[in-house]
């Protein structure tokens, strides 16, 4: 991830356990969960946020317009129709 390999990654616990003493280290490791969980559900937050704003521009495209007191409807869908056999075409 970091480029860190094992040897790093012990020499890092070991100096913070010199630094921070036995009795802090699993007080830090609950904080910086607490940390990391709130900023997890802070970006689902975002993330929802951003998804019903684009919903609602969508939805909002789709809304009848009126003109003149009539409601003006967006064409619905429609499937191509097949080739009619009896009609010749030039090629």
């Amino acid at each position: 991830m970091f480029g860190i390999g094992l040897p790093e990654l012990i020499l890092i616990l070991v100096l913070a356990l010199i630094i921070l003493g036995p009795r802090q280290i699993p007080e830090l490791a609950k904080s910086i969960g607490r940390g990391i969980a709130e900023l997890r559900r802070m970006s689902e937050d975002l993330k929802g946020s951003i998804e019903k704003d684009l919903y609602s521009e969508d939805r909002e495209k789709e809304k009848p317009r009126s003109i003149g007191g009539t409601e003006i409807h967006p064409p619905e869908p429609t499937e191509p129709k097949p080739p009619d056999p009896k009609e010749k075409t030039s090629e």
